[in-house]
């Protein structure tokens, strides 16, 4: 039994927290993020009958996670697939509890209990297994990856755990995208780093070897030194890049190192979480593909079959692998609905600007057709004036009903609402008024016109006879 593994969850209190009933706390929805979830997955062309990856997804929660069956193990596909199960049950509990001020702080801690559980989970199943294997070390063992984004005093943040060599990246809404900086427990990470530190190849030197197309592509280096350098160091890194270094289900969950990150978010932004089968692509490829598309499903979708695709050619880079890509897109309802009234308030102060220059002009136009003897023009040039006020005053208040929901069931609101509405109904009616009276001296004109024509005509008819 793994006491060290125990004591440290009752330190953290993870067991009291288990035995409490998730709390339903009521959040008002202009106060929550809200999202659109992603999760499309398709397995290996070496078991096209069993996928070893294993995915959850909570828009609700905001939260997803991936974990990653070792191949060539014995129950790959069952162990991903408990501790997936894990962090779905441990989210019951999770979604009850209040974060406070130092939400994220409390929601990492949080995270890390589920990834440990998950990890004990894992753990006691692969030793099950054990011992019915004639060889132990085939023991189940699966990568994993957890994150939740939540909204902190300083804005939304996605909380990031990660055990074995899973990739994240975030597309923001302008369409720029980027990979997720965290540790990955693989032996090529930890081989090239060692190279870093010792000075004998640089960080741009792995980039490029860790995304090539093969170890050939060095070989048009113009130093003939450092491109043959490359090309080996490439070799080695396409024969043991499968291979991770940390795991749930092969190590004691006291002797995990959990890694984390923590990325700021914004609104329209993407989390996207994915398996090392997408690892048939290069990081530039990935990026690519997930910053085009028309939306979060599609880009997902785009991912998934362009690496399956490179895993059936004749690529250096093809390997037969699961591939899974999950995604979230955060939409923050607070900010969107402040932007939107604000954009509403400004067109608000605009019509009002207008409805004060009509207003103007309509009572001096008043004053003009009240004196005895006002021309009909400057009673056409009236009506017409009201009609344009009236315009206006519809618009205000079709305005004022964008700031509100007319579902809502707050009598506030509701009251505001019908004041609107009543506002547009006087708007409308006076418009029918002016253009009742613009028609009516209009057609008075039209008669006086066409009694003048006939005057004219009549005149002219006498002259002609009189000449």
């Amino acid at each position: 039994m793994c006491v060290g593994f125990f004591d440290r969850m009752e330190d953290m209190g993870f067991f009291d927290f288990l035995k409490r009933r998730p709390e339903q706390k009521e959040v008002k929805e202009r106060e929550r993020l809200q999202f659109t979830s992603s999760e499309v997955t398709e397995a290996s062309l070496a078991h096209p009958d069993r996928n070893e990856d294993a995915s959850f997804v909570s828009a609700e929660d905001g939260f997803m996670v991936v974990s990653d069956g070792a191949g060539g193990h014995a129950g790959g596909d069952e162990v991903s697939r408990r501790i997936v199960q894990s962090f779905a049950e441990t989210l019951e509990h999770v979604r009850g509890v209040e974060l406070g001020e130092d939400s994220l702080e409390k929601a990492s801690e949080l995270l890390e209990m589920q990834v440990l559980k998950a990890a004990q989970d894992a753990y006691t199943f692969s030793m099950e297994v054990a011992q019915t294997l004639d060889d132990p070390r085939k023991r189940p063992m699966a990568t994993v990856m957890a994150g939740r984004v939540i909204r902190t005093e300083q804005g939304i943040r996605a909380i990031i755990k990660s055990v074995g060599d899973g990739l994240a990246y975030v597309r923001r809404a302008n369409g720029e995208v980027e990979q997720v900086p965290i540790v990955e427990d693989s032996y090529v990470a930890m081989y090239f780093e060692k190279k870093v530190r010792k000075g004998e190849l640089s960080e741009e030197d792995v980039y490029r070897i860790m995304n090539c197309s093969s170890p050939l592509d060095f070989d048009f280096e113009p130093d003939l030194v450092k491109g043959a350098l490359l090309k080996k160091e490439a070799q080695f890194y396409f024969k043991k890049r499968n291979v991770v270094t940390a795991s749930l289900g092969s190590d004691l969950p006291d002797s995990l190192d959990v890694h984390s990150a923590i990325v700021a978010l914004d609104t329209g932004d993407e989390l996207f979480f994915m398996s090392d089968g997408v690892e048939n692509l290069t990081d530039d490829e990935r990026k690519m593909l997930l910053s085009g598309g028309p939306h979060l499903q599609s880009r997902a979708e785009a991912l998934m079959s362009s690496s399956v695709a490179r895993s059936q050619s004749r690529s250096r880079r093809s390997k037969k692998d699961d591939v899974t890509v999950t995604g979230l897109e955060v939409r923050d309802v607070v900010h969107e609905e402040m932007e939107k009234a604000a954009a509403v308030n400004a067109k608000i102060e605009r019509l009002r600007d207008r409805q004060e220059v009509f207003a103007g002009r309509v009572r001096e136009l008043g004053k003009l057709v009240r004196r005895k003897g006002a021309r009909p023009l400057e009673r056409m040039d009236l009506y017409q004036t009201q009609m344009q006020l009236a315009d206006v005053q519809y618009a205000i208040g079709k305005a004022q009903l964008e700031l509100y929901d007319e579902g809502t069931d707050d009598k506030r609101d509701q009251f505001e609402i019908q004041r609107h509405k009543e506002t547009m109904r006087l708007a409308k009616a006076n418009r029918t008024r002016a253009e009742n009276a613009l028609g009516r001296l209009q057609g008075a004109r039209d008669d006086v016109d066409r009694v003048k024509a006939d005057k004219a005509r009549a005149a002219a008819r006498n002259a002609s006879k009189g000449a």
